[in-house]
């Protein structure tokens, strides 16, 4: 057991006496790895597609469980596909597509064993003028 006794001194001279419990550190046993590339141009035209190129990787020991890929679409941004290794069926909110921003999609990831990679690919239409920030999130 660690334990740690502090003494402070307060105008009144009380004493406070801390003690800490055991502290424990757990390593996971999985590691998630997330890329996005983006095959657009720069600049994308009004209304031009550019499709997201995401990857999901358990760079970890043991088999990862699911997990969620939340996708950001910002206000004047539309999704507009998902294929690969996920479908729009494995998303939500129940799509069709296109999907106007702002909004969050979100995927589910199936469990993953170490070093496998899940592809898939977002295309995404800006439909207004300037700059559009998209965000992925494991």
């Amino acid at each position: 057991m660690t334990s740690a006794r502090v003494v402070l001194g307060g105008l009144s001279g009380a004493v406070l006496l801390a003690v800490a419990g055991p502290v424990f550190a757990q390593e996971t046993p999985y590691d998630w790895t997330l890329n996005v590339n983006d095959n657009g141009h720069d600049p994308t035209p009004v209304n031009g597609t550019v499709v997201y190129s995401v990857s999901v990787e358990n760079n970890g020991d043991s088999r990862a469980p699911a997990n969620k890929l939340t996708f950001h679409i910002p206000q004047g941004g539309r999704a507009t596909a998902v294929a690969g290794g996920l479908s729009p069926a494995d998303c939500s909110p129940a799509l069709p597509l296109p999907l106007p921003g702002p909004a969050v999609l979100t995927c589910m990831l199936p469990p993953m064993n170490p070093s496998e990679v899940l592809h898939a690919t977002f295309d995404m239409v800006a439909s207004e003028k300037g700059v559009l920030n998209y965000s992925f999130v494991v």
